[in-house]
């Protein structure tokens, strides 16, 4: 799928809150985006009980939080397709 042609070639770096946000599959979102999270990670922790002391012991699943996107939706929904789809 091609990018789409109406989206603005020159951008404004001096806006405080600007940010480029861009994912290959969703090329059509990169410009309307208003606001993203990075996600955190964590992993579990096991107890290693001992007779003088419990030890913490990392944990080997990671799991990921939620990727959070928040986007204007264009006249014609192909943003919005873009991520239903």
């Amino acid at each position: 799928m091609a990018k789409s042609s109406n989206q603005p070639k020159n951008l404004n770096y001096f806006i405080p809150t600007g940010f480029k946000f861009t994912i290959e599959k969703i090329p059509n979102v990169n410009f309307f985006c208003q606001s993203a999270n990075l996600p955190g990670l964590s992993a579990g922790q096991a107890i290693l009980t001992t007779p003088l002391r419990d030890i913490p012991i990392a944990g080997d699943k990671v799991q990921y939080n939620e990727l959070r996107v928040r986007f204007i939706i264009d006249e014609e929904l192909k943003n919005w397709l873009e991520v239903y789809d």
